[in-house]
Parts: structure tokens; C-alpha cells; sequence
């Protein structure tokens, strides 16, 4: 019920935020398990996840491009329900950048924060009605996990999906990380996994953003909170996730476990 209250006043809210510029959106995004309804017993969609700050909406829209044999999805559910038989990419990162990445957007974008926290199944919506979209320096997203990207990691990787045997071809899930995106074998991979003759990325570009990008509030934040260095940073609310993300493999092979319960 609490869930459901919050998520109604979060879409008020969007009413009354400042509009982006126009971005181009092909690809449907799936926000819930009923907007995947239809798409469900299709073997021709390809379901592009993310815990979030990790290259997925490029990886989607170059998808798009490249497989277009799929009908290309984009979401930050959690593994969908069995009965699912269509492709999933799921990509990931550095849990503690994607910390720092989605600060920058709550003070540098103000519809980041209402629309990320509907967009992820994963959020907690009750910590975003407890600091009233407010970040201050003992309550943020480098000091508490808003998101669930440690529920996303150890869901899509451990507790709702299992290894599979197969070759990609065959396989269901292909977990990327997305350090690892521009690697040979990874792309290679993607082309077995999907059949693909051809698939290219644009350029990488590094991540992060200068001290005149950066709100001061922001630079603040990291100052207090971050217990590594600018090159790796380390929040402590992040190391279970980051545990998770430093021992995978950058490429796993996987599919959803049957005869789960939520």
C-alpha cells in the first residue's frame, strides 16, 4: 500500500518538473512485469537489463541497430517471472560508479531522481519519502543503496537466474560487465549470443565528470564520504554490491531458475 501511495505522488510529481529536451526513444521501456505481459512468450525479444548507470540505454540503442531480428526492450526489473522465453542482456558496473554517477544526476538533472526511483523495481521509495528529494550529507545515495543495486547484482546473477550450459547461441541470459563491454571476447560473444554477422560500439569514453561539471554539493558528498581514492572510489553502503560485481566474470552465461518464488 505504502508503495503503491508513494509511486501515485511520484508521478504527480512529474507534472510539475521542467521538461528535458526531446530525446529520441524507439525501444518500449519496461517498468514493471505487467508492461511485460505482452511480450512474454515471444522468442523474438531481447530484453536489455540494468542495475543502472551501466551503459545500458547506449547498449540499447546500438542493439537496435545491429538485431533487428529482436524486438529490443529496456528495463531495471528484476529477473522476470518464469514462463519468460525470450533473449535478456543484463549489464552492469562498478557498483560505487554508479553511486557516483546517479548523484550527479539528482543535482545536474531534476527528474532523475523521481523518474529512476519508478524506473528500478529495485528502489527503496520509502527512503525517498524520509529525505523528501532532498540529499543531504548524512543521508544520499553514496550513503545508503536507494536503488538496490546490490538486489539487482546478487538476483541476476545468484539467486534467480542459474549457469547455463549451453553456447551463447542457445544460452538465455548474457551478463555483461560493462568494463569489460569493449573487450574482443565480449563482442564477440554478444554476436554468438544473438547471430549476429556484424555489431559495433561507438568509442569508449571515460567515466566521470570534471570539477567544473560537478555541483558543489556534490564534490562535497564524495570528499565526506568516499573511503578510496578519485580513480576508485569506495562507499562503504556499496561493498556488498561491489563484492558481487569484483568476483563475477565479465561474461557469464545464464538462464532463469524455474519454479521461483518472489
Amino acid at each position: 500500500m505504502l508503495k503503491r501511495a508513494l509511486c501515485s505522488y511520484l508521478l504527480a510529481l512529474l507534472c510539475f518538473l521542467p521538461l528535458l529536451p526531446a530525446q529520441t526513444v524507439t525501444y518500449p521501456f519496461i517498468v514493471n512485469g505487467q508492461d511485460l505481459i505482452p511480450y512474454k512468450n515471444r522468442k523474438d525479444v531481447l530484453l536489455v537489463a540494468s542495475s543502472g548507470r551501466s551503459g545500458s540505454t547506449m547498449l540499447t540503442h546500438i542493439l537496435e541497430q545491429y538485431a533487428s531480428q529482436y524486438v529490443v526492450l529496456k528495463t531495471h526489473m528484476l529477473p522476470p517471472e518464469e514462463g519468460y522465453i525470450g533473449k535478456i542482456i543484463f549489464i552492469y558496473s562498478n557498483p560505487n560508479k554508479c553511486a557516483e554517477s546517479m548523484l550527479h544526476q539528482i543535482f545536474t538533472n531534476p527528474d532523475f531522481l523521481p523518474v529512476h526511483f519508478i524506473n528500478m523495481e529495485s528502489s527503496d521509495l520509502s527512503w525517498l519519502s524520509r529525505i523528501t528529494h532532498n540529499q543531504t550529507r548524512k543521508l544520499n545515495v553514496l550513503t545508503y543503496d536507494a536503488f538496490g543495486i546490490h538486489k539487482q547484482l546478487i538476483q541476476w546473477l545468484h539467486q534467480k537466474t542459474t549457469p547455463d550450459s549451453r553456447p551463447p547461441q542457445g544460452a538465455q541470459i548474457l551478463a555483461l560487465k560493462y568494463e569489460n563491454l569493449w573487450d574482443p571476447n565480449t563482442i564477440q560473444t554478444i554476436k554468438e549470443f544473438l547471430n549476429l554477422q556484424e555489431f559495433e560500439l561507438p568509442p569508449r569514453i571515460e567515466r566521470g565528470y570534471t570539477l567544473e561539471e560537478q555541483d558543489p554539493r556534490e564534490i562535497d558528498f564524495i570528499q565526506t564520504h568516499n573511503k578510496g581514492t578519485p580513480e576508485h572510489p569506495r562507499y562503504a553502503a556499496y561493498d556488498p554490491a561491489t563484492e558481487i560485481w569484483r568476483n563475477a566474470p565479465p561474461i557469464q552465461l545464464l538462464k532463469l531458475k524455474k519454479n521461483r518464488n518472489r
